[in-house]
């Protein structure tokens, strides 16, 4: 890739928020430790996933440059896995791909992994065990120091996003940051054609300022679904008044 098509594709990934998922590998020699990959593309539509009793969940498509290269998550959660399988009777089971938007849940697989694997598939030496011990270890203080670096600059990147599209410019040309009140917040509606349903999904009622509430509408799970975000509105309660 030429320096000019790196450069477009980090703009890219930048304007479009698009977010890096953690992901960890098992298969029967081990667990891989959690690492981060870059998403470079989300298909919304994917598929559809079907489940007993005719229930059906969409699923959304997150690709990488790197292996897996592709992952499926259904509409509406953070994590998923892909499991393969072998050939033949018995215990068939070949890898799994563990994949989450929080670097807690991809630490949680990883331990819990860990442990089923090497009490199934691997040696249960003491040796072994402090090994894995270990990297857990270090592999929380590690996540730590990401977490307490990243959090700040990704509600700041985020509130950005949300005041610079239509629901947010919308939004300041009628009320003030400093804005005192009560104020109701929907999410995305997550059908962005014009045909169809549509829905914007209630999340909460907030009092305060409408700058801190912003803040804290745009880390909400279900105000984002394809980029330009939810909805915030001002509640201004009427009074009944006496017959």
């Amino acid at each position: 890739m030429s320096k000019v098509d790196d450069y477009k594709k980090k703009k890219m990934i930048e304007e479009l928020m698009l977010p890096k998922l953690w992901v960890v590998h098992s298969d029967r020699d081990g667990v891989s430790m959690p690492r981060e990959l870059q998403v470079i593309s989300i298909i919304h539509e994917a598929g559809i996933r079907y489940y007993d009793n005719n229930v059906k969940v969409r699923l959304k498509k997150y690709k990488f440059d790197e292996s897996p290269y592709e992952l499926d998550i259904e509409d509406g959660q953070t994590r998923g896995t892909s499991i393969g399988y072998g050939t033949g009777e018995g215990d068939i089971w070949s890898w799994t791909w563990f994949f989450s938007l929080t670097a807690e849940d991809a630490l949680d697989f990883y331990k819990e992994e860990c442990k089923r694997v090497t009490e199934k598939y691997k040696s249960t030496d003491m040796n072994r065990k402090e090994e894995i011990k270990k990297q857990i270890q270090e592999l929380e203080l590690e996540l730590q120091k990401i977490e307490n670096s990243e959090n700040v600059d990704i509600k700041s990147k985020l509130y950005n996003q949300f005041i610079s599209r239509y629901s947010g410019t919308h939004l300041l040309k009628e009320h003030s940051l400093d804005e005192e009140g009560i104020w109701e917040v929907r999410g995305e509606d997550p059908n962005c054609d014009l045909g169809g349903s549509h829905h914007e999904p209630y999340l909460c009622t907030l009092e305060g300022k409408l700058y801190d509430v912003i803040h804290e509408a745009v880390l909400m799970h279900g105000f984002w679904q394809w980029g330009s975000g939810g909805s915030i509105k001002k509640i201004v309660p009427i009074k009944i008044k006496k017959n």
